[in-house]
C-alpha cells in the first residue's frame, strides 16, 4: 500500500494508517492488516535518493512516499464448487424410468407384472440398463435391454389364449432376444443419453412403450409408433446399489411358455381360460404389503388379495372373487384369464381339499405359492370355512378331463 507524501497529504499519519485498516478490514476476505513504515518523513520535505547517473534535483519527479506493507494471515478462501451438470448414462448402471405426464414409474412385480401405477422410487421400479453391444455410454438410437430387480427382462409381446398380443409389456423372462431388445430414443437429437433426459422405447414391433395413459391408467405396453406425450419417460439414474444382491424372484423362470421369436420356441399354450393375461386385469393397485412379495410378511389378511394374486384359499380374494381351484388365483369369473406362473392343479384344488394333497405342476405349490391367511387356523388349510359357491364355476369350462 502506498500513500502520498506527508508533503501532500492532507491528514496526519497516524490518521492514515487508521483509515487504510479499515479498508483493508473492509476487503473481501478479512485480511489482517500488518503495518510497518518503511520510508523516513524529514521535516517538510520528502525525502529521496536519486536514481544512478541522475542528480539529486530529480528528487522532485520522486515525489517522498510512505510505504505502507500488509501481509495476509490465516486467510482462507471458499470457492464455490461449480454445480455438477447431467452425467452420462454408462451401460451397467441402474436407473428409473417416469412417464413424464404423470411423474409415476414404471414398476415390476415379482410375478412378472409391469405397470406404472405409483410414484415410488425402489427396489420394483429399478431397472439395469445394458447396451446390447459394447459398453460405455448409452447413446440415442442404441438397443438396449432392461432388466428388472426379478432377474427378469422387460419384454413386448406375450401369448393370450394361444394367440400373440404384439402390444403387452411384461418382465417374466429372463431371455435377451427380439421381444426384449428396445431401441432407446432421444426426439430429434443425437448423443449420449444424460440422466435427466426425455426418452422414448421403441419395441422390436415398431411401437414405443407408453404408460398410465389416460384411456388405460397405471398400464404399461407397446401401443403406437407416436413419439408423443403418452409415449414419453424421464430417464432418471440411481446411486449404485449396495453389496447386498438384489432379491432374486423364487419361482423358476417359465421357460415353457418362452416365446422369443428367434431363441426360443413356444410351448402349446394351456387351456384358453386360464392361460392368458389380460391387460386390464392386472392386481388392485393398493399398496403390496399384504402380498407374497414381501419377504417379512408371515400371513395374508382375509379378502385382501386382488385379481390374478396368487392365492392358497378363497378367504384371502377380495370381495367378489374367489381363489380358482385350476390357476389357484383370485379371480371373479371361471373365464377370466390370468398371467403366469399358475399352479396348474389337475384335479382341481377346491377349497374344501387340504392343498398339501392336491396334485400341481407348479412346485411352488403350496409352500412356496402364498403366505397362509392371518387366522389360528391359517397352517390347517383342511380346516378352512366352507367354499364360496364361486367355486363351482370353473368346472364346466376347465378342461380337467383333457389333460389327465
Amino acid at each position: 500500500l502506498c500513500i502520498a507524501s506527508s508533503a501532500q497529504l492532507s491528514q496526519p499519519i497516524p490518521s492514515l494508517v487508521w483509515s487504510s485498516w479499515k479498508a483493508s478490514a473492509m476487503a473481501p476476505f478479512g485480511v489482517a492488516l500488518l503495518v510497518a513504515v518503511c520510508s523516513a518523513i524529514v521535516l517538510g520535505t520528502p525525502q529521496c535518493q536519486a536514481p544512478s547517473g541522475e542528480s539529486a534535483a530529480s528528487c522532485t519527479k520522486h515525489p517522498g512516499v510512505v510505504l505502507l506493507q500488509t501481509h495476509q494471515v490465516g486467510s482462507k478462501t471458499e470457492l464455490a464448487a461449480p454445480e455438477a451438470g447431467p452425467t452420462a448414462v454408462q451401460s451397467g448402471d441402474t436407473i428409473l424410468l417416469k412417464v413424464a405426464r404423470t411423474g409415476h414409474r414404471l414398476t415390476a412385480q415379482k410375478d412378472g407384472i409391469v405397470h406404472a401405477k405409483w410414484d415410488h422410487d425402489g427396489t420394483w421400479q429399478r431397472f439395469v440398463i445394458e447396451k446390447e453391444a459394447g459398453t460405455g455410454d448409452i447413446q440415442s438410437g442404441d438397443a438396449v435391454f432392461l432388466t428388472a430387480w426379478t432377474g427378469m427382462l422387460i419384454t413386448v409381446g406375450d401369448y393370450h389364449s394361444g394367440e400373440l398380443e404384439r402390444t403387452a409389456l411384461h418382465a417374466k423372462w429372463n431371455h435377451k432376444g427380439d421381444w426384449q431388445k428396445l431401441i432407446i430414443e432421444k426426439k430429434g437429437e443425437a448423443g449420449s443419453i444424460m440422466a435427466g433426459d426425455e426418452i422414448f422405447l421403441q419395441a422390436w414391433t415398431g411401437a414405443r412403450l407408453d404408460a398410465d395413459t389416460p384411456d388405460s391408467a397405471g398400464t404399461a405396453q407397446a401401443r403406437w409408433d407416436h413419439q408423443g406425450d403418452w409415449q414419453k419417460f424421464i430417464i432418471e439414474a440411481v446411486a449404485a446399489p449396495d453389496s447386498s444382491t438384489p432379491p432374486v424372484a423364487t419361482t423358476a423362470a417359465p421357460a415353457p411358455t418362452s416365446p422369443a421369436p428367434v431363441t426360443v420356441e413356444p410351448k402349446t399354450p394351456e387351456p384358453s381360460t386360464t392361460k392368458a393375461i389380460s391387460q386390464t386385469s392386472a392386481p388392485a393397485t393398493a399398496e403390496p404389503s399384504t402380498t407374497r412379495e414381501m419377504p417379512d410378511q408371515e400371513c395374508v389378511e382375509k379378502q385382501s388379495l386382488g385379481q390374478c394374486e396368487p392365492c392358497l384359499k378363497s378367504e384371502q380374494c377380495a370381495a367378489g372373487k374367489y381363489c380358482c381351484p385350476y390357476m389357484k388365483k383370485c379371480v371373479a369369473s371361471s373365464s377370466d384369464p390370468c398371467y403366469y406362473p399358475i399352479a396348474q392343479c389337475v384335479p382341481m384344488c377346491y377349497d374344501s381339499r387340504d392343498n398339501s394333497q392336491c396334485r400341481c405342476s407348479n412346485p411352488d405349490f403350496p409352500d412356496k405359492w402364498q403366505f397362509p391367511t392371518c387366522t389360528s387356523m391359517a397352517t390347517t388349510p383342511s380346516m378352512a370355512t366352507t367354499p364360496p359357491v364361486a367355486t363351482t364355476l370353473p368346472v364346466a369350462t376347465t378342461p380337467a378331463v383333457a389333460t389327465t
